[in-house]
């Protein structure tokens, strides 16, 4: 263990000084204050302060390890992260094994055991749990700051409210990024996955069917999130890089390939890219990509809504009767003590087809202000629902392609003067 090669030079430090208080407490007093440390990376730098706590630490790795991931992750969060850990550790990859993990994990209650024994597999937790924590925080900040930008009904509105969030959104936006991260397990890059990319009706099937169309808005709501703040990072690398610029092309669908493909690898690899040295990102044994790797990544652009125009029945919400609903209508897999996300994802689609019901291209709008996040308290402070919604998504598409061609332009003209910059 690594730590043990550490502890040796801490011995020879701690021997040169006095005793402190804590190491003459008693080894039940030792074990107490370790119990009480907040996450597993504390405990970690607790057990390699010095000698006494780190033999407290070694005769109790399993209990403080465990009781670390307790104290670091909420209880309603538990089941969502120890479904990453069984998934990260399963031996026998195939797609039987992985679809008992789903069934497992969307069952009401906690079905993973907290089985962790060593002190290196709470801090896999616990990183992983810090990435989850720093999209929520990112993801609100920017869905925030979109109602504050972008126009609903054609009108600009700035819409007024708190940037605080409750306890309700705060967990259901971690608990997305967690199903968003079981998805990447499932269907991506994370590690070997039991199921191709491109057999639409077995990701149906396996996943897509097993949740409410709003739940399913919601993962919607973060592949849209993870485009937008990977999609600057790759403009600049194709800016700077002649080798990337060569292979992504200017502004074509590569680009988008190549952030489809990083996305699903998960949190903590989007995490990596937003915090690596402009010199680390222009090396593209970074990404582990490339030109060959079109095929799964391809479909990733349109994986949501093709999953969903396989829905067979022909109907629109308004139309719909109370036995269409048990019929038609996925329940919520997990319950939410809040209205909110069903009350808007039905005022936004009573008048689109079962088809179009979750993860439409119509709705991106919508997504981009993370609108399945959210309490009805705020959504009724927005006053979502004193109108009907109209698409006005065709007006952005075209606005985004003329700044995709001005952007193209900028570029070629800074290459052709030899200007080379990352702004």
């Amino acid at each position: 263990m690594a730590v043990r090669s550490t502890l040796e030079s801490t011995r020879k430090m701690t021997s040169l000084n006095k005793i402190s208080a804590i190491e003459s407490l008693p080894r039940e007093l030792q074990f107490e204050l370790l119990s009480f440390l907040p996450d597993s990376t504390s405990l970690k730098a607790a057990a390699l302060s010095c000698p006494s706590l780190y033999i407290s630490f070694a005769a109790n790795e399993a209990r403080l390890s465990k009781q670390a991931v307790l104290n670091h992750i909420d209880d309603e969060l538990l089941n969502d992260a120890l479904a990453i850990l069984e998934l990260s550790n399963l031996q026998e990859w195939t797609e039987r094994n992985a679809s008992e993990i789903v069934s497992r994990y969307i069952r009401h209650g906690n079905s993973f055991a907290l089985d962790i024994t060593t002190l290196s597999q709470a801090l896999a937790i616990g990183r992983l749990h810090d990435c989850v924590l720093y999209f929520t925080h990112d993801f609100v900040a920017k869905a925030l700051e979109t109602h504050q930008v972008l126009p609903i009904d054609g009108t600009y509105n700035p819409f007024p409210g708190s940037s605080e969030i409750s306890q309700n959104e705060s967990v259901r936006i971690q608990h997305s990024l967690y199903r968003w991260n079981i998805f990447c397990y499932l269907f991506g890059h994370v590690k070997k996955a039991p199921v191709d990319l491109e057999d639409h009706d077995k990701v149906f099937e396996m996943f897509w069917s097993r949740f409410a169309p709003w739940e399913n808005e919601q993962l919607a709501c973060l592949f849209d999130y993870f485009h937008k703040v990977l999609a600057p990072v790759f403009s600049k690398i194709v800016d700077r890089s002649n080798s990337w610029l060569g292979f992504m092309g200017i502004c074509g669908q590569a680009r988008h390939l190549v952030i489809h493909y990083q996305a699903l690898k998960g949190l903590e690899r989007v995490r990596d890219i937003l915090a690596a040295s402009p010199q680390r990102l222009e090396d593209t044994h970074f990404f582990g990509y490339k030109a060959g790797d079109h095929k799964t990544e391809y479909w990733l652009k349109h994986t949501f809504r093709h999953a969903h125009e396989r829905n067979p029945y022909d109907i629109y919400l308004k139309d719909c009767d109370e036995d269409d609903e048990k019929a038609k209508i996925k329940p919520p897999a997990f319950s939410d003590p809040d209205p909110g996300p069903e009350a808007v994802w039905r005022w936004a689609h009573q008048s689109n087809r079962a088809a179009t019901w979750a993860l439409g291209q119509t709705h991106k709008p919508l997504r981009e202000r993370g609108y399945v996040m959210w309490d009805l308290a705020r959504l009724n402070m927005w006053h979502r629902f004193q109108q009907a919604w109209v698409w006005e998504d065709q007006r952005e598409t075209l606005m985004a392609l003329r700044r995709q061609k001005v952007e193209a332009t900028e570029i070629l003209e800074r290459r052709a003067k030899g200007v080379v910059s990352w702004l």
